[in-house]
């Protein structure tokens, strides 16, 4: 039984393939061509003189009338005359007269194959095309199959049944209020296939040809172009016949103005006035008394309509790391993953660390695995050890652990943002302390507490505790105070962290609840108070020194808590991850964590002229890319400064400021680096390479094709210069032209479930090893 609304048929066969016990991750279409139908198309392509990314193939046949467009002619006309692109014509013999009137429309050099080829060779040909446009036919799913982006007019009998399902199709439809007929049309035409306007074909061409997509998109012929007629039927969206998460719909000619145009604050914030005025956005309800005797303030979501002018602002979500050490906790372990993945916090990242525990916890972890960024089950040497491993592989701006057997509030990873939005000069927070039974019931609220330096060092140990479960934090602080926890603790560590904490920056408290401790029989610190007593005490003492300039900053007031602010705050920002598409991205839309389509790490110092050369060559090889340039710069004398501000670089660490004096390796400069990344695939460059015109994109397209285990790819690139010891090495002849090595892409998570570049290797042995790291790995 396959079950669900809207679902392509590929997945119905996924399901049916799950019915066998067949797991099928990624269901792709394959077609099978022979040599000897390559070499047909080859022979095809010589004889014409055509040149395959100036070439498209156009099947305009369809098996039944009702299916066929006229003006697929009009359409390409314009676009092909622009760009000096030729056109083949594909079909049976039948086929030959609506190709070749669509040849004509066309207006440049084509050629009519109608009823010339077999299914194979079409493919073959269709195969070494830049682009394809068509008709819903066999030959659109062949399209998919040989990896060639296509451009297919899609009617309403079976919308979104069997296409679009690859991110290299573009849909061009005319949405109307018959959708879903079967094919049982009830008007004398056929309007949905017949009436499409042609600039709706022209508008998917366009940008089919100009933007990689890493989604299908539908371009959906706007009511502005569809004449309202009473012997006609109404225009009508799409949305709910398919899975809107799962492509990108571009309206074309629409009335509606694109969610991208420009707002005038002033209109956003008084939208916001009004809304807040007419209804309230948080109710009270009470809970029972807590042991502090105050009633415990819960908060009830209510479902309040937000006005458009404010859902088409844009927040951008920080991204947060969160670290879950755990050792056979397995009865409380699932509840306290559900508390952080529950709340679809977009740009999380959750890294659980297991001490090899023996209770089933693997099997609950196992069951969130693709939620997480990195997990591992061994021995790691207690807590605290596997708590600073942990931060050691995790990116986010943002900072916070919480142990197996505790759990956070709802909204928690929400609100930590929007404070830390709100308030760009505070660098850790806390909030009020809570706790849980054992059954995971709240049973208690402490008031909003006040910590300086001085008085947590007093206090601290004994009376009151900063609550650890409750506290986050910036990288920029980690940092600062030495990006590391007192190992050799074994209860106290959070204690000691905050000491360090405290040297650098006030604590500001906020009155909201973000994470609680569980009361259970054998929680550590429970039973063992007066070791972590004892460690606290070590730890004072031993800070007692160098802490003093810490204890004489004042605490700052508590922070209120804008449950308006925040309401509005959560809304705009997770509209924002739903719009923001942005025409360059091959992002996925689940790519929850990828900020970028790639991650370029270089390091250089003193070689400006060959930086400048690698540069400029660097904007061609990631066009339509959304990509970062993460630059470690070796403080140079030269002026390597100048040439990084021409090309407009802005992520640049130098090399004594973050990783100290003394001559560093390769794989140190680049491990650190990635530490910075945030993109779905990795790649380290070097400043004295020039870089082919989209090579880079073309290797993430190519990529992304690819399923989730492939950990990455080598390329290459054309070399000018040539040695004669090259053959003895095996390297270079494809199609006669020289190449050599020149870069590597590993999808970043990958990279950092393999712990990264080993640092003992020099740079040959490093990047043959993280290969081999990979390979054990199953990648």
């Amino acid at each position: 039984q396959s079950e669900g609304e809207n679902k392509i048929e590929l997945e119905h066969h996924r399901d049916s393939l799950k019915g066998l016990g067949i797991n099928a991750h990624s269901l792709q279409p394959a077609v099978w061509i022979k040599p000897e139908d390559e070499q047909f198309s080859e022979n095809i392509f010589n004889q014409y003189n055509l040149n395959p990314d100036k070439t498209i193939a156009l099947f305009a046949a369809a098996q039944f009338d009702h299916r066929v467009y006229q003006h697929y002619g009009k359409a390409l006309s314009e676009f092909c005359r622009k760009n000096n692109f030729k056109v083949i014509a594909l079909g049976a013999q039948q086929d030959y007269e609506i190709n070749r009137k669509n040849l004509d429309a066309i207006g440049v050099e084509s050629f009519n194959l109608s009823g010339k080829t077999t299914i194979l060779q079409s493919a073959a040909i269709i195969k070494l095309c830049k682009m394809a446009v068509g008709a819903e036919t066999s030959l659109a799913h062949i399209a998919c199959a040989v990896g060639t982006p296509n451009v297919i007019l899609l009617g309403g009998g079976h919308f979104g049944r069997f296409i679009p399902y690859s991110p290299l199709t573009s849909i061009a439809c005319l949405p109307l209020e018959c959708y879903g007929c079967n094919w049982g049309c009830r008007y004398r035409t056929p309007h949905c296939v017949k009436d499409l306007a042609p600039q709706v074909l022209s508008e998917a061409l366009k940008q089919t040809f100009e933007i990689p997509s890493q989604k299908s998109r539908i371009f959906i012929q706007g009511n502005s172009l569809w004449q309202r007629d009473p012997e006609k039927p109404q225009w009508k969206s799409c949305e709910d016949l398919i899975n809107i998460n799962n492509v990108e719909i571009i309206p074309v000619g629409s009335d509606t103005p694109h969610p991208e145009r420009n707002i005038d604050n002033t209109e956003v914030r008084q939208a916001a006035y009004n809304l807040f005025r007419q209804k309230p956005l948080i109710a009270k309800s009470i809970t029972p008394k807590n042991e502090f005797g105050k009633k415990i303030p819960a908060e009830k979501k209510m479902s309040i309509e937000i006005p458009n002018i404010l859902l088409k602002s844009k927040i951008d979500l920080p991204y947060i790391s969160i670290v879950t050490p755990s050792y056979n906790q397995s009865k409380y372990l699932e509840e306290c993953i559900d508390s952080i993945l529950s709340q679809k916090y977009p740009n999380l990242e959750y890294i659980i660390m297991d001490g090899g525990s023996t209770d089933g916890s693997i099997e609950i972890i196992k069951k969130y695995e693709k939620h997480l960024a990195y997990w591992q089950s061994k021995p790691d040497g207690g807590q605290y050890k596997a708590i600073e491993e942990g931060f050691r592989r995790s990116t986010g701006e943002i900072m916070a652990w919480i142990n197996s057997d505790d759990k956070h509030h709802p909204d928690s990873l929400f609100k930590a943002a929007y404070i830390f939005n709100k308030h760009a000069d505070i660098e850790w927070i806390t909030a009020r302390p809570t706790a849980w039974n054992s059954q995971g019931q709240l049973i208690s609220v402490g008031p909003v507490p006040v910590w300086d330096g001085k008085e947590h060092n007093r206090t601290g140990r004994k009376e009151h505790y900063i609550q650890q479960e409750a506290t986050f934090w910036k990288r920029t602080l980690w940092n600062k105070a030495g990006a590391k926890l007192n190992t050799q603790l074994q209860f106290a560590g959070d204690f000691e962290l905050w000491v360090r904490f405290f040297k650098h920056a006030q604590l500001y408290s906020v009155d909201t609840l973000l994470g609680g401790f569980r009361h259970h029989t054998n929680q550590k610190t429970k039973v063992s108070m007066e070791k972590y007593y004892q460690e606290a005490e070590q730890t004072v003492q031993a800070e007692q020194a160098d802490n003093q300039s810490a204890c004489l900053r004042t605490a700052p007031e508590p922070l209120p808590f804008e449950n308006k602010d925040f309401f509005i705050f959560k809304a705009l920002a997770l509209n924002s991850q739903v719009t923001e598409n942005k025409p360059g991205s091959l992002l996925p839309d689940n790519a929850s964590g990828y900020k970028y389509d790639v991650s370029i790490v270089l390091s250089t110092k003193d070689r400006a002229q060959l930086l400048d050369q690698m540069l400029n060559s660097l904007e061609d090889a990631v066009a339509g890319l959304n990509y970062e340039l993460i630059v470690i710069e070796g403080d140079s004398s030269d002026n390597t400064s100048e040439i990084l501000g021409k090309h407009g670089v802005t992520k640049i660490y130098n090399e004594l400021e973050h990783l100290g004096s003394g001559k560093h390796s390769w794989s140190q400069l680049y491990n650190f680096g990635f530490s910075k990344a945030r993109g779905k695939w990795a790649m380290y460059a070097s400043d004295d390479i020039i870089f082919s015109k989209n090579c880079i994109t073309n290797a993430v397209v190519r990529l992304n094709r690819q399923n989730d285990r492939i950990a990455g790819g080598i390329f290459f690139y054309k070399n000018s210069m040539s040695r004669l010891d090259w053959d003895k090495y095996g390297i270079d002849f494809t199609h006669g032209s020289k190449l050599l090595l020149n870069y590597g892409l590993v999808r970043l998570e990958h990279f950092r479930k393999v712990g990264g570049l080993d640092e003992i290797y020099k740079f040959y042995c490093a990047d043959t090893d993280l290969c081999y790291k990979l390979y054990q790995e199953g990648l």
